[in-house]
């Protein structure tokens, strides 16, 4: 199933859409993970989407916080970024 984001990566709630089919209907895990890396490093580094994808797929699917920030290792600094480093090292 192709994911509805992966279209259009700026649609906030495309993004949402996509979450909720992940948890109607299960999903691959790393292919989100290679979705958001694409994203991320080759696409925007700062699309703020992805940012609250990452945290879905670590609070909801129980991404490892080791491997959520191997993927956001070496991106320019932003607002979304910061929330998320900081959410995920308060976590622990």
């Amino acid at each position: 199933m192709a994911t509805p984001y992966a279209r259009i990566p700026k649609n906030y709630h495309a993004w949402q859409y996509g979450q909720w089919v992940i948890q109607e209907y299960g999903v691959n895990l790393e292919e989100e993970v290679e979705l958001c890396l694409y994203v991320l490093h080759k696409d925007d580094p700062f699309n703020n989407s992805v940012y609250n994808h990452l945290a879905f797929l670590h609070y909801r699917l129980s991404l490892p916080v080791d491997r959520v920030m191997g993927i956001i290792d070496g991106l320019p600094e932003n607002d979304s970024l910061t929330t998320l480093k900081q959410a995920l090292l308060a976590k622990d």
